[in-house]
């Protein structure tokens, strides 16, 4: 990726939801999944974009707050998981909304995970080559044998090489 950045203005960003309290109403426990999911599904949908156009600053600019969202939707579906009665009781437009939501979270998530992957191998190879690069500008390493060699061949030393010496040694 490299490092330019975004023609378009990254949305502001929102506080971090707040984790689920004891004894939440599960109605509202619902609702916070969805809303969640929307944030997400708009999140992972502008990094995925960013990434796809190797727009890095963007990627880091929405780390903290995908952190913060995964964190708190995790959270949550995890307390409706524990409360089977409560997805039971919903109604089939909420039910039908969930999934939905649910399934596009998880779908754009396989994708950020791929395109991060990508974006990572890339990144590593350039760099590969970078120091593949600098160790053929700079050659062979330079090892002294045992003999005084360097290489194999007898090497002067340079003149009038500078030399200090501390005194706390």
């Amino acid at each position: 990726m490299d490092n330019n950045a975004s023609p378009h203005t990254p949305a502001p960003q929102t506080p971090a939801p707040q984790p689920p309290a004891k004894g939440m109403d599960p109605a509202k426990r619902v609702n916070d999944v969805i809303l969640l999911s929307g944030r997400l599904i708009n999140l992972l949908t502008r990094e995925n974009d960013a990434l796809r156009q190797k727009r890095s600053r963007e990627v880091s600019a929405l780390l903290e707050e995908k952190n913060a969202l995964c964190r708190a939707y995790e959270s949550r579906v995890r307390g409706l998981m524990k409360e089977p009665d409560t997805l039971a009781r919903l109604d089939g437009e909420t039910r039908g909304r969930m999934t939905t939501f649910g399934h596009k979270v998880e779908a754009l998530m396989d994708e950020n995970a791929r395109l991060l992957k990508i974006a990572m191998e890339a990144n590593r190879r350039i760099l590969e080559i970078a120091a593949e690069a600098v160790q053929a500008a700079r050659g062979a390493p330079s090892v002294y044998a045992a003999n005084g060699t360097l290489g194999g061949r007898r090497v002067a030393a340079p003149a009038g090489v500078p030399v200090s010496f501390n005194k706390t040694l």
